[in-house]
């Protein structure tokens, strides 16, 4: 007898749920998303308990009769598509048939709805766990009102792996923030507990003032100076949208929608932080909110179930284009290190993404003396704290490689931003060790506002922080007060820091314990407060950073990044045609 065999349908139901449903913030975005697929233009949405005990999202939609709410909870049921051509022409942001059947396979779901055509009742049906009941007439507005309660109930393992209510909110609030970015034509109200959480006030997309006032009050007042608008449009590729200099570390302000599609796509994102020049390397980055209009036949959205990740057919056209449009539409506007703004045509780009003529292959790198490229994986260009020798420090390369010889004469170079985090880090957890890290009492305490996500995350490890230096208080709304902070932060921005914090603390598991979060505070403190890339050091600095890297035999950074590189005489012999 065979040891493969079918697996039981209801189990099918909940791997498939798994893929579409991760938490209450993926349920949002699936009924939000249906919600403008079927044309409103006010959507409600409630939140009770982080999600685990209501997800409400109610529409002015255009309704459903009773036989299409009977097929729209069956799986793979949809309206949006016919036929394979087109999933290479989609005009809808759903169009799976998944998401319905989905959510119905692991909560109680009850969906209402009525068409504007129906005058008199719609109809209601019911799925618990999968199983349905109805339709059933029943009284209700025209559109559609979806709730879900119950949320995992029958899946205790995905239930275990939730966050607090304040942080499964704090996703929900950011995937709303990004569906409301994508669709200003559309009203949002938001609330959780009870409580208004926000309110979204429909826009007129011509209206400069309207959308940057809906901007802000998405994204926050941190991006009202200097919001800039960008526009170059094409036949098959175009962007509009606003631009500002004011933008947290990392990336967090930068919203891509493709086809009205909300997406977190690394090309696209590098596009816009390069437009900046090398800026993003001193921790500066953009604000933008940009839509972008892509032929639907040169881009594929079916690439996973939470349609998050696309692909392009000609992706180095598209990152020229985003990255050209940017820098033209910016020209007058930020600064970079090279002085005036230098941008490839944007015509360029966008006849290479039309394919009007043929994209020239990139020259690699290559050997100097023969053009052969050498296989550098196997060589030994790192260090063990073991064999750490002395070194003679020659210079700074670059504002931020400090290049030394060692006593085999090897060219050794140190990350200086590297090896100072791990010196830095090592410092404050001996201060711990030895009773506490040294704190700094602020003469003015002062008031951070935070995202519902971050806000919760900080929330969640005060007493870590405390441990850490800092005095932390919750100040009402999504606000904290800081009133200490660690000795080696002393100046910095208290909002960038604790926006980077918040990022690193969602990044731990359930499974980890206290010290694993002072840890990772400890090692933001550190890489926040130590030289960076691009700080133009002293010879004494140097010096003084290449006795301390041997002294504490520093050979990573505390993410686990080397902090230094040897390269053999041998090996710079060859190079010279001397071997």
């Amino acid at each position: 007898m065979g040891i493969i065999s079918e697996l039981p349908v209801d189990l099918v139901e909940k791997i498939a749920a798994g893929e579409v449903v991760e938490r209450p913030a993926s349920v949002v975005k699936e009924l939000i998303e249906n919600s403008i697929d079927a044309g409103a233009s006010r959507i409600k949405i409630v939140i009770r308990g982080g999600g685990r005990g209501l997800i409400s999202v109610e529409d002015d939609g255009c309704g459903m009769g009773r036989d299409d709410l009977a097929k729209c909870v069956l799986k793979h049921a949809t309206s949006k598509i016919r036929s394979e051509s087109d999933l290479w022409n989609l005009h809808t942001l759903g169009f799976r048939g998944e998401a319905l059947a989905a959510i119905g396979a692991v909560s109680e779901m009850e969906i209402e709805s009525r068409p504007a055509s129906e005058a008199l009742e719609g109809s209601r049906i019911i799925l618990s766990f999968g199983a349905a009941d109805g339709p059933h007439p029943a009284g209700c507005p025209s559109g559609t009102r979806v709730s879900v309660k119950k949320l995992f109930g029958n899946v205790p393992a995905r239930m275990k792996f939730l966050k607090s209510d304040a942080v499964e909110f704090g996703h929900v609030h950011d995937s709303v923030v990004a569906l409301a970015l994508a669709n200003p034509s559309v009203r949002f109200d938001l609330s959780c507990d009870g409580k208004e959480r926000l309110c979204a006030h429909a826009a007129d997309f011509a209206d400069d003032d309207a959308m940057k006032s809906r901007i802000i009050s998405l994204v926050g007042d941190s991006v009202s100076a200097g919001l800039k608008k960008i526009y170059e449009p094409a036949p098959e590729i175009s962007v509009e949208g606003w631009v500002s200099e004011n933008g947290r570390r990392g990336g967090k302000d930068i919203h891509i929608f493709l086809n009205g599609r909300p997406v977190r796509d690394r090309l696209l994102i590098h596009a816009v932080t390069s437009a900046l020049g090398d800026g993003t390397l001193r921790d500066r980055y953009p604000a933008a909110i940009l839509w972008m209009r892509i032929d639907p036949s040169k881009v594929d959205v079916n690439v996973h179930p939470t349609k998050r990740e696309v692909r392009f057919a000609n992706s180095g056209a598209v990152y020229e284009f985003l990255k050209s449009a940017m820098r033209k539409g910016l020209q007058s506007g930020f600064p970079t290190s090279a002085g005036s703004v230098r941008f490839p045509g944007v015509e360029n780009a966008i006849m290479r993404f039309e394919e009007r003529r043929e994209c020239q292959p990139l020259r690699g790198f290559s050997n100097f003396a023969s053009g052969e490229k050498r296989n550098l994986e196997h060589r030994d260009l790192f260090f063990t704290s073991q064999d750490l020798p002395r070194l003679r420090p020659i210079g700074q390369l670059g504002l931020s490689y400090i290049l030394c010889e060692d006593e085999n004469r090897s060219l050794v170079v140190i990350d200086q931003h590297a090896a100072h985090e791990r010196l830095g880090f090592e410092a404050l957890k001996n201060q711990r060790s030895r009773g506490g890290v040294a704190g700094q009492r602020l003469l003015i305490p002062e008031r951070v506002e935070l995202s519902p996500k971050e806000l919760a995350h900080v929330m969640e490890h005060f007493g870590a922080l405390s441990e850490a230096g800092f005095e932390i208080e919750h100040f009402g709304g999504n606000s904290v007060v800081v009133k200490s902070v660690p000795e080696m932060l002393a100046g910095i921005s208290l909002a960038g820091f604790l926006s980077d914090l918040a990022s690193d603390l969602e990044e731990l598991g359930a499974s980890s314990s206290a010290d694993d979060a002072v840890n990772r505070i400890l090692t933001r403190i550190a890489c926040h407060s130590q030289i960076r890339s691009g700080d133009r050091l002293s010879d004494a600095e140097v010096a003084a950073l290449v006795h301390d890297v041997v002294r504490e035999r520093v050979t990573h950074c505390p993410h686990g990044r080397p902090a230094l590189v040897k390269i053999d005489p041998q090996e710079i012999e060859k190079w010279f045609k001397r071997d």
